[in-house]
């Protein structure tokens, strides 16, 4: 027998960092149900893609951030989760939309739960390994070309 909250569970938002995955789930009145903090390595995203399966079908967003997300991305789409990666900005412009202005690992995943029930994005489209690996040398070359400038810059002054 399933359990109220998994009952009534719709959505799920991550927030992402470099160290842990703060999940909470929402449920039809966009109301959090349940959260879970673990850790953004192989086992922590293995485990969070058990939990939100333990849900059943349901819509999973998190913010596109860096490499944060790369991870989970891989467990979600192999663990066959659809998910939806959202614009950082968006998810900010829509907490302060809901009258959240304060921003906590926690406010943010339920932002994100919220986010992906309100505006229904398409799932998004895995990213090839080529893709990445080309956004981040692209990344890499934005970053020096702009060091280069403030060289320059700081060598006329």
């Amino acid at each position: 027998m399933e359990s109220l909250h998994q009952a009534h569970v719709v959505g799920v938002g991550i927030d992402l960092s470099f160290d842990e995955l703060v999940g909470a789930c929402v449920d039809e009145s966009r109301q959090v149900v349940c959260r879970r903090v673990l850790a953004n390595d192989e086992p922590g995203c293995q485990a969070m893609a058990d939990w939100i399966l333990s849900f059943g079908p349901c819509y999973v967003a998190f913010e596109a951030t860096n490499s944060c997300h790369r991870l989970l991305s891989q467990v979600l789409e192999l663990r066959g989760v659809p998910y939806r990666e959202l614009n950082p900005r968006m998810s900010r412009d829509l907490a302060k939309g809901l009258g959240i202005l304060h921003k906590t690992d926690k406010a943010d995943a339920a932002v994100l739960a919220q986010a992906d029930l309100l505006l229904r994005p398409e799932p998004s489209v895995p990213r090839s390994q080529a893709h990445l690996e080309l956004r981040d040398v692209s990344r890499q070359i934005q970053n020096l070309t702009e060091a280069a400038a403030d060289i320059k810059k700081r060598l006329k002054t």
